[in-house]
């Protein structure tokens, strides 16, 4: 009878205990139905597909080394993170194709409240050849961070109220080719009750 109830309490506690999805930029599908949304810069020398992997879609993206270079994940409506700050984390399945890419995470806020657009990033170590789930704290992105006014960076602070995009984007230089894929992008809560 101990036994029993022991296994019934783990089984009890395991479903208090698991990770609640707050928000999807990216699932295997790109679905403008449900407001998301993909897109890549610069324009001409940037690519995106979805492709089969292991049979499952994953997104295929080519960077530019040479230039700042990234790709956006969007979505709508956009993602109030503040309320389940400090739990909430950002969760990416995500390799490189030979490894060693060198990437930054970054963050966008919507510019429609304010005209701002601001981003804030985090960088990487380099990214391995095999799949890896990355998770990193909300909290462990910079509030500090800026906004292309069409000539130059303006220092801004990230609204984590209105979350727009994820992205992620290779700096000029770093590296000789940048080609990752991408199973998932998410936001959880780890600690969320189901």
């Amino acid at each position: 009878m101990r036994k029993i109830l022991f296994f019934v309490l783990m089984f009890v506690f395991a479903g208090f205990c698991q990770a609640r999805d707050i928000a999807v930029f990216f699932d295997g599908d790109v679905d403008a139905a449900m407001g998301m949304y993909v897109y890549v810069f610069p324009e001409n020398s940037a690519s995106f597909d979805v492709v089969e992997e292991n049979g499952k879609n994953v997104l295929k993206a080519i960077l530019d080394p040479n230039t700042w270079s990234g790709l956006s994940l969007g979505k709508y409506p956009l993602l109030n993170a503040s309320k389940d700050m400090p739990g909430a984390m950002l969760e990416i399945k995500i390799k490189g194709k030979k490894g060693g890419e060198r990437v930054r995470l970054s963050l966008l806020d919507a510019e429609d409240s304010d005209g701002k657009k601001v981003e804030v990033s985090k960088i990487l170590n380099p990214l391995a050849s095999d799949w890896q789930v990355l998770k990193i704290g909300l909290t462990e992105f910079p509030v500090d961070g800026g906004y292309w006014d069409g000539t130059q960076m303006i220092p801004a602070k990230l609204d984590f109220s209105e979350i727009k995009e994820f992205r992620v984007v290779s700096s000029p230089n770093q590296n000789e080719e940048v080609e990752f894929f991408i199973e998932y992008v998410k936001v959880i809560k780890p600690d969320a009750s189901l």
